[in-house]
């Protein structure tokens, strides 16, 4: 059985906008969730167009998300370079998404063993 999703829904089942601020200690793992609820959200409005994935995703995930956003290289171009942008083909969804992965996920906290 899938799992629900963990990140509460705001109004008309949209995600409620990606919070940076509430514990940086956690954000990695908050931000594989908020994912995770987002992309239960696009797959169940059937939204298959990668330009209009990337639209929600930068307007569900809020304005702090956005500027983040904004600040960031191109993804292709962090990877590798042109000599690797032909390997390497993403729409906009899949570079957006990558993008944000790419700067969140390496703040996940993992407990010293």
């Amino acid at each position: 059985m899938a799992r629900a999703p963990v990140v509460p829904l705001g109004e008309g089942g949209v995600p409620q906008p990606f919070d940076v601020q509430v514990s940086v200690h956690d954000v990695g793992m908050r931000w594989k969730k908020w994912v995770r609820s987002f992309t239960s959200f696009v797959d169940g409005r059937r939204v298959v167009i990668p330009q209009g994935k990337c639209i929600l995703l930068l307007g569900c995930a809020g304005t702090a998300v956005q500027d983040i956003f904004d600040t960031l290289p191109d993804v292709v171009q962090s990877v590798g370079g042109e000599s690797n942008a032909a390997s390497l083909v993403l729409d906009d969804y899949g570079r957006a998404l990558l993008t944000l992965n790419n700067y969140f996920t390496p703040r996940v906290h993992t407990p010293y063993e």
